[in-house]
């Protein structure tokens, strides 16, 4: 490596098995956050829904049909045309 100045820190992780050097690693750097359970679920998200009402038809042709949908999203801009 060319270091121009400052520190340079190398970190070695030396283990049996691979989950014992993550857990090193994740030590040092930290563990990441279990996000939300509902967020980990199916999301749509599309533009041009051009009402409240074309929304809700959407999520319960979605329901008829037994397709899982836990977030509807609509797309920038939607609130500023749709009849709310």
């Amino acid at each position: 490596y060319r270091v121009v100045g400052g520190i340079f820190d190398f970190f070695v992780f030396a283990g049996d098995t691979p989950m014992s050097v993550v857990q090193q690693y994740t030590g040092l750097v930290g563990r990441s956050f279990l996000p939300p359970y509902w967020s980990l679920g199916y999301h749509l998200c599309r533009w041009g829904y051009w009402t409240v009402a074309k929304t809700k038809e959407v999520v319960e042709k979605l329901r008829e049909a037994g397709i899982p949908h836990d977030a509807q999203w609509n797309d920038i801009g939607m609130g500023a045309i749709c009849d709310v």
